[in-house]
């Protein structure tokens, strides 16, 4: 009860291995410049380069988090028929020893965008699905860490079919210890007119509110980090309707890199436009 315990002890664990708390974090969001629009989706993720720092004090060990983005919520149609709610993207985490000076590729997933609704018995668009977030050391192309993103809501269908919720982000495809799955957008629920919820991420962002009844226009993003968009209302035909029975957008993913040695001390920095 009386061995002093320094601050290098602290920071290195109590064992002296996994290095927590860490003195400086990195978070690396989704550059919006970097996003390309391929048929009103989403198509590419977001490159970001993070340097590995010199040695110093510390073991050169760093922990990466993952997540990766949500889908968008299904659109809803004019013959009663909301969509389905997005799912989550995955998290997966990673501790690993770095070396010093190597460049690592960051890609954040880019959210999944909403399914548009339909008119003149149409079928609502299904929700676009989220992207991966992962980390690629880019001297061997090994990848460290993974978190994919969730599926895309399904749009309500002409023939009555409600919106499935899309599934989350599978935590078992991706990289790292642990990987835990995105939860599951929900379907269109029963006997009513709203649109499914957006499905929750691990330690993330939770999904965004199905669409309320027809004409509703209040299917809700999914909130960050990773969260699954809602889906959307029933409509009742004509341009007022059409315009809110859109789903909810799914949340970006998100990377975080933390780690103790570097030339300047407890530093916090935001990597994004």
């Amino acid at each position: 009860k009386n061995k002093k315990i320094t601050v290098q002890e602290m920071l290195e664990g109590a064992g002296g291995v996994d290095p927590l708390p860490y003195r400086h974090k990195e978070v690396f969001q989704v550059h919006n410049a970097d996003i390309h629009t391929v048929d009103n989706k989403n198509s590419h993720t977001a490159p970001h380069i993070w340097v590995a720092p010199p040695s110093g004090s510390f073991k050169d060990i760093a922990r990466i988090r993952c997540w990766g983005s949500g889908g968008g919520g299904g659109g809803g149609n004019n013959s009663g028929v909301p969509g389905g709610g997005g799912g989550a993207g995955a998290f997966a985490e990673a501790v690993f020893t770095y070396v010093p000076g190597v460049q690592y590729l960051i890609r954040v997933g880019v959210a999944g965008v909403q399914g548009i609704g339909a008119i003149n018995n149409g079928n609502g668009q299904n929700g676009s699905n989220g992207k991966i977030s992962k980390v690629t050391n880019l001297t061997n192309t090994s990848i460290l860490a993974s978190a994919l993103g969730g599926s895309g809501g399904a749009g309500g269908l002409a023939n009555g079919t409600g919106g499935t919720g899309g599934l989350g982000g599978i935590g078992a495809y991706g990289l790292g210890d642990p990987k835990i799955d995105g939860a599951a957008g929900s379907d269109k629920l029963t006997n009513n007119l709203y649109g499914g919820t957006g499905g929750r991420s691990y330690r993330g962002g939770s999904g965004g509110r199905g669409g309320s009844g027809p004409d509703s226009g209040d299917a809700r993003d999914g909130n960050f980090p990773g969260g699954g968009g809602g889906g959307g209302s029933p409509n009742t035909g004509g341009d007022i309707g059409f315009t809110k029975s859109h789903g909810g957008n799914g949340s970006p993913g998100l990377v975080i890199i933390e780690y103790n040695n570097s030339p300047a001390a407890y530093s916090y920095k935001v990597h994004s436009p």
